[in-house]
């Protein structure tokens, strides 16, 4: 099946730059159009959110329903279970390793997951929840890339550091000869 120009309903709790990053990604692929929960909430309250999912899907001819799985606290397995299975709902898992458990059970009624943390999709892997690896930070022009002599770089690691061990890690590699260069997203939170 040919999946260009379909269109994808985007729903999220709220907009962040990971959903930035993700349109990048997508754009010249699909017609995308968002509903983002926690607007929604405060409009209708948290009770019946995948009956307006439904709703708008339906509305727009939604080819796709894209979810971001991050965690929130009044959108989990019960609600996402309850998404038309008549269209796609495909997960979209930025950055997992802190919520990786709560995720899953939410995770455990989607069609596919499309996770930024490789770690994560191993261990979606390993519960037989079907999942691949999708790189968000793919933009040249956004990240400054062009000023780095990515041929003198082993390893070029995207993120924050505070996270779990992340610096720890960080430190370990280099300390064995590798060059690291680590670039924060934070420091583009002012999109062009």
């Amino acid at each position: 099946a040919n999946i260009k120009n379909s269109k994808i309903l985007f729903v999220s709790k709220h907009p962040s730059r990971w959903h930035e990053q993700f349109f990048l990604k997508f754009q010249n692929h699909f017609s995308i159009f968002s509903l983002f929960l926690i607007e929604e909430a405060k409009k209708n309250g948290f009770r019946h959110l995948y009956k307006i999912i439904n709703s708008i899907a339906k509305k727009e001819d939604a080819e796709f329903i894209f979810l971001d799985s991050e965690f929130f606290f009044s959108f989990g397995f019960e609600q996402t279970s309850k998404i038309t299975k008549n269209i796609p709902l495909i997960s979209l898992s930025f950055d997992d390793i802190t919520f990786h458990e709560i995720n899953s059970i939410q995770n455990f009624s989607v069609d596919f997951i499309l996770s930024a943390d490789p770690v994560g999709v191993l261990k979606y892997k390993e519960k037989n929840i079907p999942s691949s690896y999708m790189a968000l930070e793919n933009n040249t022009k956004k990240f400054g890339l062009q000023k780095w002599n990515l041929k003198r770089t082993s390893v070029l690691f995207f993120g924050h550091l505070t996270k779990g061990s992340r610096f720890e890690k960080i430190n370990q590699i280099r300390s064995s000869g590798i060059k690291v260069n680590v670039h924060n997203p934070a420091e583009y939170r002012d999109w062009e």
